[in-house]
């Protein structure tokens, strides 16, 4: 049981400190009938497993909370978990994929990075990416308030997070740009009058647009970490990277007890008594985060 609980640290510890983080950046809401045009949009900055990681999408609908229990017991939930593992990119929630698709043919929807869902939401909505003990990641809209006739409402409309924004956890209302109400009832597929028939959506609305989310991890050939299990108090970091290498090691409790930089291949952690570590390792724009277990 002791084991298991030192790895439930290590997981959620990693996720703190290296800024795994996941944020709501795009809501967009269509004129479309059934099956819909409706979109959530999540920057995701790191490497985060939707299937198991400790993150949930949670939804206010007409006002009525995204934890109408009070105790966070049956909060209203949009099931992501079929997005699996996503590093530094953009994910979609969406209704419809051929829609989508459709109406943003270049933005390379596809999916591998998006998941169809059955909720039904509307424009008074509001969006809340949290952990399970209810902790806040993400919101866009006000908890328990029915957004219409509010400044964030955005029936048949879309609203994204500006550029240069920092996320907090909170929404603000300043962070966002919300088109006007029905701003969308004359474009895309579904356009409700003929004269505005081609201009998709994506004439409008740009997908990925609040920063660029650029892929800094490393290939299998780029970086190996050996002997682990550690035996002998040496761990052996290649790479066939030029540059120092930037090494962190983290115990359980998130402490730092390494910090340094090697222009070598060998790190050597003998000082430190056994157990388990985060070693993050970064060598130009690339780094890497692993569990290491010294004996």
């Amino acid at each position: 049981m002791k084991k298991l609980y030192v790895l439930f640290i290590l997981t959620g510890m990693s996720s703190l400190l290296f800024g795994q983080n996941a944020t709501i950046t795009k809501v967009i809401e269509t004129p479309c009938s059934s099956p819909f045009i409706k979109t959530v949009e999540i920057a995701v900055t790191g490497t985060i497993d939707f299937a198991n990681d400790d993150i949930q999408l949670r939804y206010s609908q007409n006002g009525n909370g995204f934890d109408p229990s009070g105790d966070n017991s049956a909060p209203n939930l949009i099931d992501i978990s079929g997005l699996g593992v996503q590093t530094n990119t953009y994910v979609y929630i969406i209704r419809d994929l051929a829609l989508m698709q459709a109406d943003f043919p270049n933005a390379g929807i596809t999916s591998s990075n998006s998941v169809i869902v059955s909720t039904a939401t509307n424009g008074n909505d509001a969006y809340q990416l949290a952990k399970t003990d209810g902790t806040v990641i993400s919101q866009f809209g006000v908890d328990l308030e029915d957004g219409t006739g509010k400044p964030w409402e955005h029936g048949d409309a879309f609203a994204e997070r500006k550029a240069g924004t920092t996320e907090t956890g909170t929404f603000v209302i300043s962070d966002w740009n919300i088109s006007a109400l029905n701003f969308l009832d004359d474009y895309g597929n579904c356009a409700k009058s003929s004269m505005f028939v081609g201009a998709l959506y994506e004439t409008v609305i740009t997908l990925g647009s609040w920063k660029t989310l650029s892929n800094s991890s490393y290939s299998k050939s780029e970086l190996s970490i050996f002997p682990n299990p550690v035996n002998n108090g040496l761990v052996n970091i290649k790479s066939n990277l030029s540059g120092d290498k930037n090494i962190e090691l983290f115990d359980v409790m998130g402490r730092s007890v390494i910090n340094t930089k090697l222009n070598t291949d060998v790190l050597d952690v003998r000082s430190l008594g056994s157990g388990l570590y985060l070693l993050k390792v970064t060598i130009e724009d690339r780094s890497s985060i692993n569990k290491i277990l010294i004996k």
